[in-house]
């Protein structure tokens, strides 16, 4: 059907069983269903004063335009918001008990975080007594590079000391025998000269 739409059985057949369905447009016709208060049907086409509709359940036929309207009943708003409150209360009680888990969680965060901190605090302690310890590694490095290159000078000094003693002995030697030779010689003299005068 080219021009269907969506309509209403009337609030105020509450009081009455509800909305007869008719075979056909006239209300002598046979009943083939009834509607209840505030149900919605498709309606498909219309005839003098009635509307040929098909309910919620399939059944087509024909009901007087009086029994209908086009505006949804305030009954289906009014449960449409209960069921709609009642999945956002659903929702809230949701949000409330995760933004609960978000509290722990982020509790949870925190104290590790502090724990953390305390940690880096603790580790760039242990560092700075540590670049302290090799800052003096690096000090007593240097002194023994230093006590070293004084020990190696010491060294050649001594040994340049030991090479002129050994020379020094050696000239001490040689005059001791040129003394010895000039004694011999000067013994010499003197025993010639006593026998020359005798």
């Amino acid at each position: 059907y080219k021009y269907s739409e969506t309509i209403y059985v009337k609030e105020c057949l509450k009081t009455c069983k509800g909305a007869n369905i008719r075979e056909n447009a006239t209300e002598y016709s046979n009943v083939s269903g009834t509607l209840k208060a505030g149900e919605s049907v498709i309606k498909l086409n219309q005839n003098n004063g009635w509307y040929y509709i098909e309910s919620e359940s399939g059944i087509t036929g024909w009901v007087h335009k009086t029994l209908l309207m086009h505006e949804e009943p305030l009954s289906n708003i009014i449960s449409k918001l209960k069921t709609n409150n009642a999945a956002m209360k659903n929702n809230v009680d949701k949000l409330k008990k995760n933004n609960g888990l978000l509290n722990t969680k982020i509790e949870q965060l925190n104290s590790k975080l502090l724990h953390c901190e305390k940690e880096l605090k603790t580790s760039r302690q242990k560092n700075e007594k540590i670049q302290v310890k090799i800052e003096k590694f690096s000090l007593l490095q240097k002194e023994l590079q230093s006590s070293k290159s004084n020990y190696e000078q010491t060294f050649l000094l001594l040994k340049q000391c030991q090479k002129n003693k050994d020379i020094l002995n050696k000239v001490l030697m040689i005059f001791f025998i040129i003394l010895l030779g000039c004694g011999i010689y000067i013994y010499r003299l003197q025993k010639d000269k006593q026998r020359f005068h005798l």
